[in-house]
């Protein structure tokens, strides 16, 4: 029986500096830098989605959004490294996804051209049986928090 092994991976990145070319810091957390609690959301505003379905309620609405009149798109990404099955987070002018190969990409929200990428330790590619999903990276929804300036994924790896 495989053991499930838990990792977060949070990303540090400063409003000032969203549109620089990579993130500040990349790390695992560790005992003294985990929050025990999650605090409140911080009200996200000028179009911010920073967790999943949007609030901690997660009604997947936006009040301050426009009325939908339509749907197109506005722009298409290049290409990413895999696949992404977790929901886009968008906070100070950018979108974040990331890929099942576990890279986290920050997109210009305005026309979709990457602003910067960080490549987490290779995912987990043997002993999971989850459908047809393989490598299993980052299968979830990240979460930004944008007191901390942090944003936070859980990646399946490769070697735990």
């Amino acid at each position: 029986m495989a053991a499930l092994v838990l990792s977060i991976a949070p990303l540090t990145f400063s409003p000032a500096t969203a549109g620089a070319a990579r993130p500040v810091q990349a790390q695992r957390p560790s005992a003294a830098t985990a929050p025990a609690t999650r605090p409140a959301t911080v009200a996200a505003s000028s179009g911010s989605w920073t967790e999943y379905h949007h609030d901690d309620a997660h009604t997947g609405y936006d009040s301050t959004a426009p009325a939908a009149l339509g749907a197109s798109a506005g722009w298409t990404s290049p290409s990413l490294n895999g696949e992404i099955y977790g929901e886009p987070l968008v906070y100070n002018g950018l979108v974040y996804v990331a890929t099942l190969q576990n890279v986290v990409y920050a997109l210009h929200q305005s026309d979709g051209t990457v602003a910067w990428s960080k490549a987490l330790p290779a995912p987990q590619t043997t002993g999971w049986q989850c459908g047809n999903i393989n490598p299993t990276g980052i299968l979830g929804t990240g979460i930004i928090d944008p007191v901390a300036n942090r944003i936070y994924y859980v990646p399946f790896l490769k070697d735990f």
